[in-house]
């Protein structure tokens, strides 16, 4: 059993968010992959990772870094046909930041994204406290 330290709300929050994400912009795609699992577990420092990934738009490379920033949003034709603020991701890599995570993509153009979120487990902030 992995157990971390942080609010579950705002956790919660990030997981929604990706999940929400994933499926509007995969409005061709009929599924998704969520996975949870440990990252260096037997390092002083492992991490929770949680994993969201679809099959269907993807982002360009340049672009990657950029989409955590607040009110920015990819320069894909398809994609100006979603509305929202353009802030999901940023709250939730600030939500990661808090928890003393990240929020990372993986993405191919026309292939697809996977987001990770991460979170250090409880042993590993109590080690970064010592």
């Amino acid at each position: 059993m992995a157990e971390i330290f942080g609010d579950k709300d705002r956790i919660g929050q990030v997981i929604t968010n990706l999940v929400q994400n994933a499926i509007k912009y995969s409005p061709k795609s009929k599924n998704i992959i969520a996975g949870m699992y440990l990252e260096n577990m037997y390092l002083e420092k492992s991490n929770v990772i949680c994993s969201i990934k679809d099959f269907d738009m993807g982002i360009e490379e340049y672009e990657q870094e950029k989409i955590f920033e607040r009110f920015y949003r990819a320069k894909n034709d398809d994609v100006f046909s979603f509305t929202g603020l353009d802030m999901g991701l940023y709250i939730s890599s600030e939500i990661a930041k808090k928890h003393n995570g990240k929020l990372r993509v993986k993405s191919k153009d026309g292939e697809g994204s996977v987001f990770y979120f991460s979170i250090p487990l409880a042993s590993s902030q109590q080690n970064a406290n010592s």
